[in-house]
């Protein structure tokens, strides 16, 4: 459902173990540019799931697509360090990076974000002016609402870094609309991911590299 106004956006679904089942999302439900508006959409089940985001092949493009884990609202936070990866150009077009952040609790939620690069401005409606790196910015955004902001085009400019803390638990999800990893590969790819609170951070990880790369790139 629509997670603001309670719309159904996708059928009842029965779920068997070891049996996933796939939920195909409206296209009006994607993300573009920066804005405040409605635009999640709650998953609810009446015994424990994982949820899988996927973006799979389709007849409209040979892109590579990708897909991320969804984090539980038991496992949301109240702080965050985002990270991203900077914007490049491909040609003459800026690939930019974002940061969206949807309010997941009832009623309204406070929240502060700085963030580490400029970012752009949406349409005059969209309730985002444009801002400067390092510049505190402050919100309060009604359940189900996704604030999303966008790099502006200079080259280089990363969102990684980017504070954010709000009153009540929130989602936050960090984005490139196409990645070169690393910069200097000539093709791209997008990039998504939902970001994990502070709460949730650790000493010790474990990690497995990418083939065929020898050791694999990690970011920390």
């Amino acid at each position: 459902r629509n997670a603001a106004t309670g719309q159904t956006v996708a059928p009842l679904i029965k779920v068997t173990p070891g049996n996933p089942e796939i939920i195909t999302l409206p296209a009006q439900s994607q993300n573009t540019g920066s804005f405040i508006a409605p635009r999640s959409v709650r998953i609810s089940a009446t015994s424990p799931v994982e949820v899988l985001q996927l973006e799979p092949y389709t007849e409209a493009t040979v892109e590579a697509k990708n897909g991320r884990q969804v984090i539980p609202d038991t496992a949301l936070g109240n702080e965050y360090v985002v990270m991203g990866w900077p914007t490049q150009f491909l040609g003459v077009e800026a690939n930019i990076s974002a940061i969206s952040v949807v309010a997941t609790s009832p009623g309204k939620t406070q929240l502060s974000l700085v963030p580490r690069a400029n970012i752009e401005g949406g349409l005059p409606a969209s309730g985002i002016l444009f801002a400067k790196a390092n510049t505190p910015l402050e919100f309060q955004l009604d359940y189900g609402d996704v604030l999303r902001i966008v790099t502006t085009g200079e080259n280089g400019s990363d969102l990684t870094g980017s504070y954010i803390q709000s009153d009540l638990p929130v989602a936050v999800y960090s984005s490139h609309q196409c990645a070169r990893v690393p910069i200097e590969t000539p093709g791209c790819n997008p990039l998504k991911i939902q970001i994990p609170p502070i709460k949730q951070w650790g000493k010790e990880f474990v990690a497995v590299p990418f083939a065929p790369r020898s050791g694999g790139d990690f970011s920390v």
